[in-house]
């Protein structure tokens, strides 16, 4: 008997009567020893392997969401500068009715105070434009028309920008 496998010492009976050599059941035994300790190291390497690979997942996934982030920060920066630029072409086939003003003020969810500071007028500016009081002037309708291009989280942006600089 081998003294790799003592443990199998045992002689293994056959159900026709004779017992089954010991070489053949020591190698069969050790065998299955090796390859379960084959298959437990690759377990343990692949796990290893795994983990190593769920962290770099999550740091590109944090990546991916920090570009994401500065990606809608400068499109907000640029609509920014595009709120102030004229756009002559757009600006005389847009209808510009007191209703939509006050619809597209509803729409990006802020306060009159909040549409006067974005567009650098007074507050009591575009009341009056939304009671149909009086009309905004060319440069007024152009930003107005800009604004329409934004969404609520930009406009927050916006805001939260303009906030900064006063301070």
């Amino acid at each position: 008997m081998s003294s790799a496998a003592p443990h199998l010492a045992h002689l293994h009976w056959n159900r026709k009567g004779p017992p089954v050599g010991k070489v053949e059941a020591a190698v069969k035994s050790e065998i299955v020893r090796l390859a379960r300790k084959e298959v437990r190291s690759l377990a343990q390497h692949n796990a290893k392997a795994f983990r190593a690979m769920n962290a770099r997942l999550s740091k590109v996934v944090a990546e991916v969401e920090a570009l994401k982030r500065h990606g809608a920060h400068q499109v907000a920066q640029q609509r920014l500068h595009e709120v102030g630029q004229p756009a002559p072409m757009v600006e005389e086939q847009t209808r510009l009715s007191p209703g939509l003003i006050k619809k597209l003020r509803r729409r990006l969810d802020i306060s009159q105070g909040q549409m006067a500071r974005l567009l650098k007028v007074t507050p009591a500016a575009v009341g009056f434009w939304e009671t149909g009081d009086s009309k905004p002037r060319p440069e007024m309708r152009a930003r107005i028309i800009a604004l329409r291009t934004l969404g609520r989280r930009d406009v927050k942006q916006l805001l939260d920008q303009e906030r900064q600089s006063r301070s």
